[in-house]
């Protein structure tokens, strides 16, 4: 009786012994498989480009008077990624090329400055949707 024991009890000590190798390979294995996964999920979802969203122009004040300032304001909901750091803007069509960030203050306001002006961010995953605003410009204030 003390030889089958001792028998079961070998061939219990082995099939431990090989659970525990076999464990061990295999959480090597299933962790190194998951660590590479969880770099290739990252290197995919954090650097695959992906245009802003639609712009919004909004300017201030929006009386806009000659020889006073305006300033136009160019913001997206959604940035994109990479996160949107660059604009474009545009004057009755024409781009300006001088102008790149989501703020222009235009200053003195002349008669030139009344067209359609349009703005749209961009990034490495493309441009975003253009937004268009019309300026009007009035004369001096009269004050009473």
């Amino acid at each position: 009786m003390g030889y089958i024991f001792s028998k079961y009890k070998t061939i219990f000590c082995h099939f431990v012994l090989f659970f525990v190798v076999f464990w061990q390979f295999f959480y090597v294995q299933f962790s190194a498989l998951l660590n590479g996964l969880i770099v290739w999920l990252t290197f995919h979802v954090q650097y695959f480009p992906d245009p802003p969203g639609p712009a919004k122009l909004e300017y201030s004040p929006k009386d806009v008077v000659k020889n006073s300032a305006v300033t136009l304001t160019c913001s997206v909901e959604d940035a994109g990624r990479p996160t949107t750091t660059a604009y474009r803007w545009f004057r009755d069509g024409a781009l300006v090329n001088n102008v790149t960030t989501s703020v222009w203050t235009i200053s003195p306001v002349t008669l030139r400055t009344r067209a359609n002006f349009t703005c749209l961010a961009y990034n490495q995953g493309g441009e975003g949707k253009q937004a268009t605003e019309r300026i009007d410009v009035s004369g001096t204030k009269a004050f009473h």
